[in-house]
């Protein structure tokens, strides 16, 4: 049994249902307890009381909000906050192993995340440099890109203690808090930092894996995916496509 972190954005409230529904019926290893991470809005917390969810204010999990990260002038602070909610939510108490997965994002068929005793980790095609710099900043080119492909899928398995130990390397490395490092270390662009692709490339070289194709379908944003109910995704979609994420452009 694993548990659930679901970061969750009021943008993204009536997309839960359907990622909570996936995750129950999807997740091979067997679901422990949900958690979902959000700012408090009614929309949220009437999903958590339906469908029996741990809700976590953000604000509380962090200490701050995102108006107070010191990014950039390119980066985006609600989406950096919503992947240092992400790197952090091994404070919470949550089984060893843990599974964060976007709250946009569905499974539709069945997905293992520990299996024989190594991690399972889905792999997709977007590769982007900003990230590979981020890595190289952060960890001063001890982690490298291993693999052509990217660990970005909206999904990833966590374990707690390799969590804590790659949030310290990093402080080792950049002499001060994680956070203010990824803060300090990221490149100036628009999209310059991946939680996912970090612990990746971390853990692939740390521990033994399996990789998998995440076979996801990126629904761009003029298709609904929130007007659907969940047995209308895994129907239209289950087919072709292990999972579904909705695109936000």
């Amino acid at each position: 049994m694993i548990d659930i972190v679901i970061p969750c954005s009021q943008e993204d409230a009536k997309l839960l249902p359907s990622c909570v529904q996936g995750v129950r019926e999807n997740v091979a290893d067997g679901v422990g307890d949900i958690y979902v991470v959000a700012p408090y809005t009614k929309d949220i917390e009437g999903v958590c009381n339906l469908f029996g969810l741990n809700y976590v204010d953000e604000r509380e999990l962090m200490g701050f909000g995102k108006e107070d990260l010191n990014l950039p002038s390119l980066a985006r602070p609600a989406w950096i906050y919503q992947q240092l909610i992400k790197l952090n939510a091994y404070t919470l108490p949550v089984s060893e192993d843990f599974l964060v997965i976007d709250a946009d994002h569905t499974l539709l068929r069945k997905h293992f995340f520990v299996l024989h005793d190594k991690y399972v980790l889905y792999a997709s095609e977007e590769c982007h440099k900003p990230y590979f710099e981020a890595i190289e900043n952060l960890f001063g080119g001890e982690v490298e890109q291993t693999y052509d492909f990217s660990f970005i899928s909206d999904k990833m398995i966590f374990n707690k203690t390799c969590i804590e130990e790659m949030l310290a390397k990093i402080e080792s490395h950049c002499k001060c808090y994680w956070i203010e490092a990824i803060e300090k270390k990221c490149p100036n662009e628009y999209n310059n930092f991946s939680e996912y692709e970090t612990y990746g490339n971390w853990l692939i070289a740390r521990k033994g894996i399996h990789i998998r194709k995440d076979m996801r379908f990126k629904a761009r944003k003029f298709i609904h995916l929130e007007e659907a109910s969940y047995n209308d995704l895994k129907q239209e979609f289950g087919d072709l496509y292990m999972s579904i994420t909705q695109m936000k452009y």
